[in-house]
This record gives structure tokens, sequence and C-alpha cells, in this order.
């Protein structure tokens, strides 16, 4: 400033340049931040309003940053989040398909553990069926996780799914199909956002798999199956104030590895107000063996609806 006061107006900004790199080299968490809105504002002094603009809005960003609260363990613990929808839904199985139903989405945090809860019941009709053209169906997922540390955790998850349009032949009224698997294992953090509820894990497990079909007034399969599985398990992904879930998940039977499932679940959750927020959900799965020919390998489903926290 004393080279600006004097006339030297050359010099004046080759300095604050040179101080912003002395500043960027400083370790602490809060101090650079500060320093660069004195900057900024010395920048506005000698006239240069766009480097000063610029510099301010640097420093505010940063200083936001700094001033967060880091995720540590133990967590914080906090109060149980639930939240229940109607959902419309337009499948890709049959000629015509329309599905409406409900949902709840419940999730409970202590200081080293959680516990995820998501269910969808619905009831479908197709003019496919021969029989009756309503035809009701669930799935159901849930999380359970032991924290060890920041990193590591034990987790327990439960699938099930019954008359998933995927198992069943020509999709009668008759037909019941139904898949469980429970798995144990050892789950991997790879990203934590501003709190516990943002993450992404990369889960390793070991359980059952159970499998039921009847089509066709006839027991196709009833057994139980020792599966592996590598996870993908993510919550909270922010884009703006929106939020995407994530799960991806490939389980092949321990016995026959041409016997495997791959599973990608994914939620949008766009907020209208406080408590309401539209949902739309994007689900693939790849089942390698199945019963009967006529039968797809692939299928996907896109949920559409509105939900409701409490």
């Amino acid at each position: 400033m004393l080279y600006y006061k004097i006339g030297e107006i050359d010099q004046a900004p080759k300095l604050l340049e040179n101080a912003i790199d002395l500043v960027n080299g400083i370790e602490d968490n809060l101090l650079p931040r500060q320093l660069l809105l004195n900057i900024s504002l010395k920048y506005g002094e000698i006239g240069q309003e766009g480097k000063s603009q610029m510099l301010l809005a640097q420093s505010q960003e940063t200083i936001i940053d700094a001033s967060k609260t880091a995720v540590e363990f133990p967590f914080q613990q906090t109060g149980s989040s639930l939240n229940l929808g109607l959902n419309g839904n337009v499948g890709s199985f049959r000629d015509t398909t329309a599905r409406v139903g409900v949902r709840t989405n419940f999730y409970q945090q202590w200081s080293e553990q959680d516990i995820y809860l998501d269910g969808n019941l619905s009831v479908s009709y197709d003019s496919d069926r021969s029989v009756n053209n309503y035809r009701p169906s669930s799935f159901i997922k849930s999380v359970y996780r032991r924290h060890f540390n920041h990193k590591w955790s034990f987790f327990t998850g439960f699938f099930n799914s019954t008359n998933q349009d995927l198992f069943a032949a020509k999709n009668d009224s008759e037909d019941l199909s139904i898949i469980s698997n429970l798995l144990v294992g050892a789950g991997f953090n790879l990203w934590r956002g501003d709190s516990i509820r943002q993450f992404l894990d990369i889960q390793l497990g070991v359980g059952p798999r159970y499998e039921y079909e009847y089509i066709n007034f006839e027991k196709l399969r009833d057994e139980i199956d020792p599966t592996v599985a590598i996870l993908l398990f993510g919550r909270g992904f922010a884009i703006d104030d929106a939020r995407i879930n994530q799960t991806f998940a490939i389980t092949p039977s321990v016995d026959d590895f041409n016997n495997y499932n791959v599973t990608s679940d994914t939620e949008l959750s766009i907020p209208i107000s406080d408590r309401w927020s539209l949902s739309n959900r994007i689900f693939f799965r790849y089942r390698n063996e199945v019963s009967l020919e006529e039968n797809p390998n692939l299928e996907f489903l896109f949920t559409t609806g509105v939900n409701y926290r409490f």
C-alpha cells in the first residue's frame, strides 16, 4: 500500500500476488481464508475491483468449508428419520403394466452403529395375465452397520423380493416367487460427506440365499444356496439440494457361479418443501439363471412418487 501511495502503481499488485502465494502455503485451517479476505480489500483500495471480488468470493467459500465440523469417530448420535411415500411405476416386463404402491424408508443412527430399512409394497395391473390382472409385490432391503473406526465396519444385510416380475413366467395370479438373501461381512468406507448419513462403502459379505418359485401350478424351485456378495452401498450424494442413494450388488452362488444376480438401485430425491420431496428410482436387475427359457434375464423398473419426512 505504501508503494501505491508514493506512485509506484505497478509494484503494488505484484506484492499482493506474492502475498497470495505465501498465504496459499499456510497449512492452518482458518488463517489463510482470513488473510485472503484482507488482500481482497486491498485490491479494492488500489482500484482492481475485478480481482477484489474474485478473492472475496474465494475467501468466503473457503471460510465456510473450513468452519464445517469434521465427521469423527465415534459419530454424533442423531434422531431417527422416517419417510413415507406414494409411488407410481412403469415396468418393462409385459405389454401393459402399471403399478401403484407405498414406500417406507427408516434410518436410525447411534454413535457407533446405524440401521437403514427401505421397503416398497405395490399392487400391479397387467392385461397380459390370464387369470387375475391384479398382483401384489414387495421389495425390502435393510442394512445394519457396526463401526469399529472411521473406515471399517461390520455389516449385516437383508434383501427380500416377492412376486417380482423377473421371477414369474406367465405372471399369473397363481404364480408365487420369493428370493431372500441374508449377508454378513466387512465394510470399508470409500467416501464420507458432512455427516455419517453421507457415505459410500464397499462391502464384502457371505450368507444364505433362499429361492422359491411356484409357476403354472408347479413348484420349480425351493432351495437354499450359500452366496458371496460384493456391494457398493452409498447414501446422500449431493447435487445442489437433491440427494442420490445408490446400491450396486453382485451376488453369485458359491456352489454354482453361473447362478448369480447383478442389482443396481438408484434413487434421486428432489426436495419440494421442508418435508415433501419428489422421489425417482431406477432399478435394474440381471439374473443369469432362470427357471424357464421364456423368462427375461434383465428387469428394468422406473418409479416416481412423493415422499413425506416425519
